[in-house]
This record gives C-alpha cells, sequence and structure tokens, in this order.
C-alpha cells in the first residue's frame, strides 16, 4: 500500500500535543502531582511560602512545556522553508513486507526503516502520526482517505506494527 504523507506548518500545530515526547511529559505530570502534595501539606503546616513555591512550581512546569512545544512547531517550521524554500514537503510512504520506506518528493530521497523502529500512533482531526523511537514523525493527511480506505490503513498499521497499539483502548 501507498500512502501520501505530508509535512507542513497547519499539520505541525494540528499535531501539537504530540510533538513533547511522552516520557518528558510524565516526568512533568509526577514532578507536578509531588509539588501539589508538598503544596497541600504547606497549606495544613501553615507555611505559606512553601505552598506558594509549590504551586507557582507547577505553573511554571506546564508554561514550559507550551513553550517547548511552541517552539519545536516554530523550528520545525523554519527547518522547512529553510531546507526547501517552502512550508509543506509532501511524499509517500510504502508498506512493503518487512520495512516501512518512505519518499520524499522534494529531494526524491528515500529512507527505509524496519517496522519494529515505530513507537507511537497519534490522530487528529486531519492527520495520522507515526512517530519513531528517536520521536521523528511521520505525517499522513488523513483526507487523501476514502472510508474504506481508511479503514484498511489502520488495519495494516495494526498488522505491520502492532506494537502501536498494546497500549490504546
Amino acid at each position: 500500500m501507498e500512502v501520501h504523507t505530508l509535512t507542513s506548518e497547519s499539520a505541525v500545530k494540528e499535531l501539537r500535543k504530540y510533538n513533547i515526547r511522552p516520557s518528558v511529559k510524565k516526568k512533568v505530570y509526577i514532578a507536578s502531582v509531588i509539588f501539589f502534595i508538598i503544596g497541600i501539606i504547606g497549606i495544613f503546616v501553615d507555611y505559606t511560602l512553601l505552598t506558594a513555591i509549590c504551586f507557582i512550581g507547577i505553573a511554571a512546569f506546564f508554561f514550559e512545556l507550551y513553550l517547548i512545544s511552541k517552539k519545536q512547531i516554530q523550528v520545525t517550521v523554519k527547518r522547512l522553508r529553510e531546507i526547501y524554500g517552502t512550508d509543506k514537503v509532501e511524499g509517500k510512504i510504502v508498506f512493503e513486507n518487512d520495512k516501512l520506506k518512505t519518499v520524499n518528493f522534494a529531494t526524491n530521497g528515500e529512507l527505509s526503516f524496519n517496522y519494529d523502529v515505530m513507537s507511537r500512533f497519534a490522530e487528529t482531526q486531519n492527520y495520522y502520526a507515526l512517530f519513531t523511537k528517536e520521536y521523528q514523525a511521520i505525517v499522513i493527511d488523513k483526507q487523501q482517505f476514502t472510508p474504506q480506505e481508511n479503514e484498511q490503513f489502520l488495519q495494516l498499521i495494526g498488522e505491520k506494527m502492532p506494537q502501536l497499539f498494546k497500549n490504546k483502548k
């Protein structure tokens, strides 16, 4: 099966919530919970400075996540414009028996990876994204699919890369 890929400013923006590694988000959430618990304890022992520091820390963590996400989008779009002279790069993915092949239409470059390199599958309103273990994204435009082709695509992803759906329910 061949599938059209598209990396564009709108795609990167729509995939914003997925552009930070889950492990980084998890660490921020854990630290925030710890700060929250310490802040609550600070309220009960009447240590308002500690409470204030904890809640300001939580806000700072989430603001930092927002800034990192925003910066990643800006850098990606800047790189697209710098390398390709546009903010939209198209290509295709070819699902072969034992590997995934990507072709960049702007450069006619090809890159192949084993299916086990993929670690995450994400879906937004207009796009699917496949993420490698090093968190590089391959963006697939959903508009290309009829409902039947969409079902076939998802089935193919499940067959070739079942590890992407292990934790989904």
